[in-house]
């Protein structure tokens, strides 16, 4: 059970856990709901003045829809800096200050947008901005709150990913109320300042000051350990009296074996491990470890496979660089670097024949079995217990140098682009193939704005999925939903349209849940607001290119998104790659 971290930890792990879903689900992603909010402001008139009359023949004005479609992303690109922000706030300051703060911004947010109007007081983009800034706040704030119940981790972070998509359903509901009821726009949004008033009331009164963490492995890494273990085909001892052979074969292991080994192990390393493993034979087992580890002998015997070129095609070759690349780690103190050509050894599951051999004589050799890029140590008597994070125990100036990590944060930020732009231009998309209110009174524009918040159907499973089979599993899954979107976004059929905002319901909450559970699973929640946000920062940067896309469609093609969708379609392929990225990380 996770540590509670504040007194006012006097309910149920469950009770916090729904107050976190309700924060979640009335505040954290209300301005994914564009759809529905645009279709207020055409029905109000908002700027219908730029029209001068000249609408399309299906009741449109381009001048119309282009304005409004550089209203969404400014609420979209503040989220991704919004997290940014929260980030480093949660780090130094918990989840009760950041929700507060975020709870102002999406007040203020609200006030704005309420009161702007087109012909008098211009200011949606600054009022979508504060929106789309403040929901990090809140959604950051009860991530933590998954470690209540560890076992089932993944899964909860699903339903936050979920809940964040559900809360853009808040305009679908404004939207109804203003065309069957006549209720103005600015009455919805003053009425729904209650809702961020209510969370930071509760932020206040039950979130905790420090974030929720999981205990440390109940193995402590200095201590002996009080009973032997066998272990066998780690590391072997061999006499030289004894007719032995430099090049003894040793299991194969999935990772880098480097070319140097120290003499002795840094005191960092027996910090980190409890002991190298010595083995005097196939039956042997391991004794208390010295305070100290001894020094290791010089002489070292390691044994690769190497591959057949021959049986290497071009799409291999080009997979191995990649993955080899992504798989390196920043050197930790006097420890070797890793053999440039590990990541073939890492890709196409073989061994690599290597023999390394020390100019200087010793009374022994030794066989060594080391673990792979994400530990850069001797495997240690004491494995991670499941869930705990592979990164967490680096200092953050470490952890921050993985190229994993920027690999993870380049595809998030391309993915994110790609779904945030279909969810700008998907009235104008709709529009384009027919859906306007002559032709068909906008219905096919209606059912994707209420079919998208329903995504919370999926978080639970998606979430089980994670939990059961890993997140090579959960990446796989994911991958392939982003590419069907993209394949079905270039179908000129409201129809097949309709279908792809299905695609897009299950989509964006599992693109988020991924996001949550790989920097919790792969480096913690130590520095979890401070990774997220460097995520959220890239995502920010390059969602920028939304406006350029948004230009190109508009200016260049005639209102026709076919070219952005191929684009947009070309961007999922660094997630071909990404899978092998985490399998050579031993990220499970």
């Amino acid at each position: 059970m996770a540590h509670l971290p504040s007194k006012r930890f006097q309910h149920s792990p469950l009770f916090y856990i729904v107050l976190a879903c309700f924060a979640s689900a009335l505040a954290s992603g209300i301005v994914f709901g564009w759809a529905g909010m645009v279709l207020i402001l055409i029905r109000e008139g908002e700027f219908e003045e730029l029209c001068d009359g000249q609408f399309d023949e299906d009741g449109t004005c381009r001048a119309q829809s282009a304005v409004l479609a550089g209203v969404y992303p400014w609420g979209a690109v503040s989220t991704m800096l919004g997290f940014s922000i929260w980030g480093q706030l949660i780090d130094r300051k918990g989840p009760r200050i950041t929700c507060f703060a975020g709870c102002l911004s999406i007040i203020t947010g609200l006030l704005i947008f309420s009161a702007s109007s087109s012909k008098t007081f211009n200011a949606f983009t600054v009022g979508y901005f504060f929106m789309g800034m403040g929901g990090p706040g809140v959604q950051l704030s009860i991530l933590s709150f998954a470690n209540l119940l560890p076992k089932v981790r993944n899964t909860i972070l699903q339903c936050f990913s979920g809940l964040f998509v559900v809360s853009s359903f808040i305009f679908s509901i404004f939207q109804f109320l203003n065309q069957h009821f006549d209720i103005s726009r600015r009455t919805l949004v003053l009425s729904y300042v209650v809702a961020p008033l209510c969370i930071l009331v509760c932020a206040l009164s039950y979130w905790p000051k420090t974030g929720i963490r999981l205990p440390p492995p109940p193995a402590a890494a200095a201590a002996p350990l009080s009973s032997p273990l066998p272990l066998s085909g780690f590391v072997e001892k061999h006499d030289d009296n004894k007719e032995t052979s430099n090049d003894k074969q040793i299991p194969s292991q999935t990772g880098s074996v480097p070319d140097t080994v120290p003499d002795t192990v840094p005191d960092a390393v027996s910090d980190a491990v409890d002991v190298v493993r010595v083995v005097d034979n196939e039956n042997s087992t391991l004794e208390s470890p010295p305070a100290k580890p001894a020094p290791l002998n010089k002489m070292y015997s390691v044994k690769f496979d190497e591959l057949p070129a021959a049986s290497v095609s071009s799409f291999d070759i080009l997979k191995s660089k990649v993955v080899s690349f992504f798989t390196q780690t920043p050197k930790y103190g006097t420890l070797p670097q890793e053999s440039p050509h590990a990541g073939n050894s890492h890709t196409n599951n073989r061994t690599n024949n290597h023999t390394h051999n020390s100019s200087n004589s010793s009374n022994s050799t030794m066989s060594i079995k080391v673990v792979s890029g994400s530990a850069r140590w001797f495997e240690a008597t004491n494995k991670p217990r499941p869930g705990t994070a592979v990164f967490e125990h680096l200092p953050f100036s470490e952890a921050i140098r993985v190229p994993l990590f920027w690999y993870f944060a380049l595809w998030s930020a391309l993915q994110t682009l790609r779904v945030n732009y279909w969810v700008g231009a998907i009235s104008g998309q709709l529009a384009e193939l027919g859906d306007s209110p002559a032709a068909t009174n906008m219905i096919y524009t209606r059912i994707v704005s209420m079919i998208i918040p329903f995504g919370i159907i999926t978080i639970t499973p998606y979430g089980l999925l994670m939990d059961r089979f890993g997140l090579q599993m959960g990446f796989q899954v994911l991958h392939f939903e982003h590419v069907l979107l993209g394949v079905l976004s270039l179908v000129p059929s409201l129809s097949i349209q309709v279908l792809n905002a299905v695609v897009y319901m299950v989509l964006r909450p599992a693109h988020f849940g991924f996001q949550y559970a790989f920097v919790a699973r792969v480096f913690g929640f130590t520095n979890f607001g401070k990774f997220f946000g460097i995520i959220c920062v890239c995502t920010g940067l390059i969602g920028m290119l939304q406006f350029v896309l948004v230009w190109i469609s508009y200016n260049v093609f005639d209102g026709s998104s076919t070219v952005t969708n191929t684009i947009c379609l070309a961007l999922t392929v660094p997630g071909f790659f990404f899978r092998h990225v985490l399998r050579a990380n031993q990220i499970a």
